[in-house]
């Protein structure tokens, strides 16, 4: 049997990819683990002030993926010690963010 070519389903995601939220895209930084912080707190805040679950599910969402790429990035093999451990611990304080995110049950 023939299988289609495409589609939205058939394409595989980069982590890398361009922001879907640019809002987000402007709060979360890689730079040093200081601003990671900051950027896990404006997370956090945004997340209790959140008035739907859908935004609490986006910020959360937001919070896990920026980990992820903290954690997928500390693995390239041309960095340096101090830049890998600087983002093992940049992983570590969005993880810690996104553990702190508890979502609402749905409805």
């Amino acid at each position: 049997m023939a299988r289609k070519k495409g589609g939205k389903k058939g394409r595989k995601r980069s982590l890398f990819g361009p922001a879907r939220h640019p809002k987000y895209a402007k709060i979360v930084k890689f730079t040093t683990i200081k601003d990671a912080r900051e950027s896990a707190r404006r997370l956090l805040r945004e997340f209790k002030s959140a008035k739907t679950r859908d935004k609490a599910v986006r910020v959360k969402r937001v919070t896990v993926l920026a980990a992820n790429r903290a954690e997928a990035a500390a693995k390239r093999r041309k960095l340096s010690k101090r830049e890998r451990h600087q983002l093992r611990r940049i992983a570590e304080v969005y993880r810690k963010a996104a553990d702190r995110m508890k979502l609402p049950p749905r409805r």
